[in-house]
């Protein structure tokens, strides 16, 4: 078995200037939708931010350390602001609750990957890994397979991903969850971001979220929908009218919690409001993303036009406070929520049923 090591946020060595200039501060490509010019422009005025911000959470840390973190009255405020960097990691293990998790479980990782590792070959959901581990974030260098030194990343995903498939055979692997792993051993050690993993699946998703035919997923969806059809009902009917259902773009949302399409700095500053505040934040982003191209959207009259703009929302996002702040006008009480998911679960599950019905009586 290979040995565990530490990876924080990744030094974005490139090959040649003009890569380096494509590049984000974490090694990703900047998306085409977006400039180099206008994303080194949001760079220099956003490290302005981060400069004040970074006083403010090493304060808060010294404060109340630790566990103690969430005691403060300050957090939400300041998640929703965004975490700098260099707590980052540190930060999503404590207000989620992996920190603690790992902490009264400390042989668990080290046991799921010996287990894993003697089922490799005969277990389906390891063989599934093994094709995805080099389709994540290929244009990445430390997932793509250039980089074979100590920050190649890709073996690491490997003992995260095969150790959660042996802790919870249940759901084993689901793609999408390669995606999520693969940010977070950008600021964790492979066995901090294994318990976050843990905490993610299993704590904050709903359940059968990634189960094999995505029953959970699915609720989501159309919980989603109805909250789409009520908060933004002219939209809604627009693509009514088109024949454009949400599933088309927001299955690819949802299963990888926004990792795959918005801006890298965007997506965490996501990921540190949904630690703390839980997987309702993900309805609020999307509702924010369709509200901030609304104009955009409307003006489109062909629905095969209309269908292409749909797969490109969030990934020219750049300005993370724009979304973050349009998406806390969007009020989602609890109550409601949970009314949708289980009226839609209810669905999901007669029509799983009626299925399996079906399929018995042609065998």
């Amino acid at each position: 078995m290979e040995g565990q090591e530490g990876h924080q946020r990744p030094e974005s060595h490139t090959n040649g200037e003009a890569d380096a200039a494509n590049r984000d501060l974490y090694g990703f490509r900047i998306d085409p939708m977006v400039s180099p010019s206008d994303y080194k422009s949001w760079v220099a005025k956003y490290q302005q931010k981060l400069v004040k911000r970074r006083s403010k959470w090493q304060g808060l840390l010294m404060k109340t350390p630790g566990p103690e973190m969430t005691n403060n009255k300050n957090l939400k405020k300041m998640i929703r602001k965004g975490v700098v960097d260099s707590f980052r990691g540190q930060v999503w293990m404590e207000i989620s609750g992996a920190s603690n998790k790992m902490k009264n479980n400390p042989q668990t990782y080290r046991q799921m990957l010996e287990e894993a590792e003697k089922l490799k070959g005969a277990d389906d959901a390891l063989a599934q890994i093994e094709l995805d581990l080099h389709r994540t974030f290929p244009d990445h260098l430390h997932f793509s397979g250039e980089d074979t030194g100590s920050k190649n990343l890709v073996p690491v995903l490997r003992r995260v991903l095969y150790a959660y498939a042996r802790k919870n055979p249940k759901v084993g692997y689901c793609q999408g969850m390669n995606f999520i792993a693969g940010v977070m051993l950008l600021f964790l050690q492979e066995e901090h971001a294994f318990w976050l993993l843990c905490v993610l699946l299993e704590d904050f998703l709903p359940p059968n979220f990634y189960s094999t035919d995505l029953r959970g997923c699915s609720v989501e969806i159309r919980a989603f929908r109805d909250l789409f059809m009520t908060k933004l009902p002219k939209l809604w009917k627009h693509f009514e009218k088109s024949g454009v259902d949400v599933e088309f773009f927001c299955l690819d949302w949802f299963i990888c919690l926004f990792s795959k399409k918005l801006p890298t700095e965007t997506l965490l500053r996501v990921w540190d409001a949904m630690f703390l505040e839980g997987y309702k934040i993900l309805y609020r982003i999307g509702l924010a993303i369709l509200q901030l191209n609304k104009g955009w959207l409307l003006s489109i009259t062909e629905s095969h036009e209309l269908l292409q703009a749909v797969t490109k929302l969030g990934r020219n996002q750049i300005d993370a406070d724009t979304l973050l702040d349009t998406s806390f006008t969007f009020q989602l009480k609890r109550e409601t929520v949970k009314e949708l998911r289980k009226k839609h679960l209810v669905e999901v599950e007669a029509e799983a049923a009626s299925s399996h019905k079906i399929g018995t009586e042609s065998d």
